[in-house]
């Protein structure tokens, strides 16, 4: 005996036929708009320390320190262009670098801080007008990353965010200890510090 299951869809508009974006149109923008303030939000929080200020060695259990996360997310916004570029081209498998090995050959520790976060404020440009940019139908390539799998182009943006939302909750953390957080307000414990 052979069993038929079978589905109706719906659709009440034109858009609903754009079946594989996960995100209505509206929320699409909120994550540009979200990815677009992550370069004002460091400099307004990096604004008051100087280039040698001791703070900028502060770091979490396993992480980064304030200045090399600086560095670091200057660097990997040109990652995530590369990667949302070879999406939207087609068919290849996606890079995936070891961030500290990356940390290591740059030497993030070097660096101006201040710099970075220009440096990062250019690269988060580039790759929101990448994202603006696209079509309906773009945001639906997907590329296979080797840890995450498939993801879209609309995916590779929520993750893009994600990224920052992971480095902001570790930069507020950092900057608390350090004293410097507004109104003398304790955070709670990073869901990340180990």
């Amino acid at each position: 005996m052979s069993i038929c299951i079978s589905t109706v869809l719906v659709l009440h508009s034109p858009s609903d036929m754009l079946v594989g974006m996960i995100l209505p149109a509206k929320t699409r923008e909120h994550v540009l708009t979200g990815l677009s303030a992550t370069p004002r939000i460091l400099a307004l929080l990096a604004g008051p320390l100087a280039p040698n200020s001791p703070v900028w060695e502060l770091s979490l259990p396993h992480r980064f320190t304030l200045k090399e996360t600086m560095a670091h997310l200057a660097d990997w916004d040109k990652v995530f262009l590369k990667r949302a570029q070879t999406t939207l081209k087609g068919g290849v498998p996606l890079e995936d670098p070891d961030s500290v090995v990356v940390a290591s050959k740059r030497r993030y520790g070097l660096g101006d801080p201040h710099e970075s976060i220009q440096l990062f404020g250019h690269a988060r440009q580039d790759l929101t007008r990448f994202f603006k940019g696209l079509s309906d139908v773009d945001w639906d390539k997907a590329a296979v990353h080797p840890r995450h799998g498939s993801m879209s182009l609309e995916v590779q943006a929520v993750h893009v965010l994600g990224h920052d939302g992971y480095h902001l909750d570790a930069i507020s953390s950092m900057l608390a200890i350090a004293g410097l957080a507004e109104f003398g307000i304790r955070e709670p414990k990073s869901d990340y510090a180990m």
